[in-house]
């Protein structure tokens, strides 16, 4: 069994069954550096895997056979072997609409199962020989996703300068040297004073 399927919400799954997978096109390719690499180097840190693609042509008619018949008669609500008339015009819609929103979608094959591809192009020609039923390629590429966390970083205080001392009013040049004189005039008059004051050998 081949089948799309995607997530309108979170408890519920929506699906299109293909009657006829014609052909699935897997695709995986890595992006090699073309400068040249360094001896004894990691060779992987060169090489880059780009995203999956892959491409399926299918079928989806109003008439299935066999229990996929069935199936789409019971999730329509009709007796079981009932024809479900519009279901691949129905379909088509649903996949434009998917490519339209941008939603993700898991693809079913024999050969692999993918998770969150996008819809890159859908082709759908129309014919004679086609009837009612839908034929179509579509091209999907993987979209890689990823979970952020949130984490709660705590600042670092920064310490805090030294206190300064405080040392009061100090007195200035003039007034210490008034101060000198004042106390030295006490002492003994000024002869004492200016021999205080003058520089030695003037």
């Amino acid at each position: 069994m081949s089948a799309i399927t995607w997530r309108p919400t979170v408890s519920r799954v929506d699906a299109i069954e293909l009657d006829v997978l014609v052909s699935a096109t897997h695709v995986g390719t890595n992006e090699v550096t073309e400068h040249p690499v360094e001896s004894g180097g990691v060779i992987g840190d060169h090489i880059r895997a780009k995203p999956d693609t892959l491409t399926i042509e299918g079928v989806i008619s109003n008439s299935p056979i066999g229990e996929l018949q069935s199936r789409r008669a019971a999730a329509a609500g009709f007796p079981d072997g009932a024809v479900r008339v519009g279901y691949a015009q129905d379909a088509y819609q649903r996949l434009l609409a998917l490519k339209a929103a941008a939603t993700l979608i898991a693809v079913v094959t024999p050969l692999r199962a993918y998770d969150d591809m996008a819809i890159e192009s859908i082709s759908v020609p129309e014919t004679v020989q086609g009837g009612d039923a839908l034929r179509f390629t579509m091209t999907l590429k993987h979209v890689a996703v990823v979970e952020t966390q949130t984490t709660t970083v705590v600042a670092r205080r920064e310490a805090k300068g030294k206190r300064k001392t405080d040392l009061g009013n100090q007195p200035t040049v003039g007034a210490a040297a008034e101060e000198r004189e004042s106390i030295l005039s006490k002492l003994g008059g000024s002869s004492v004073i200016k021999s205080f004051l003058s520089p030695v050998g003037g």
